[in-house]
């Protein structure tokens, strides 16, 4: 009886880490110190509170934009942030991938569930133009706000 009541709780608490990540989100918050132009490929092409699928979007020094999922959990596969690229607001830069922070965020995510009810957030600090972008990976409670 106590085993079967211990394999309950484990598929329990497993189906409860499982949702969580389910519905986990992804951000994108800008500290740089002045604006940046960023492109989501996320499959929105109505919803108005996320930026449009590839559209260029401006996120504005100080300022957060939710982006979509991440995505790890193939019943959302609709609202996953597949690809991510910013660019400063100058009309001479280009724009650099960040498929990297992706696919770290998904990799922490399944190696420590601790992460299971937090949402990612890629915050973009300032860097000099001779080195890479400085960004970091944080996770924060739903209900934080910068």
């Amino acid at each position: 009886m106590k085993a079967k009541r211990m394999l309950l709780l484990l598929i329990f608490s497993s189906f409860v880490v499982f949702q969580c990540q389910a519905i986990m989100k992804l951000f994108l918050e800008n500290r740089y110190g002045a604006p940046l132009m960023f492109k989501v490929h996320n499959n929105n092409k109505t919803n108005p509170n996320k930026p449009m699928n590839k559209q260029e979007t401006t996120l504005h020094n100080q300022n957060q934009q939710w982006l979509g999922t991440v995505p790890c959990d193939a019943t959302k596969q609709t609202e996953w942030v597949n690809y991510l690229e910013i660019k400063t607001a100058h009309y001479y830069s280009s724009y650099v991938s960040l498929e990297k922070y992706l696919d770290q965020i998904c990799r922490q995510l399944h190696m420590n569930k601790q992460h299971a009810n937090e949402d990612a957030v890629l915050v973009i600090y300032p860097s000099s133009m001779m080195s890479d972008w400085h960004i970091e990976i944080e996770w924060r409670r739903p209900t934080y706000a910068i």
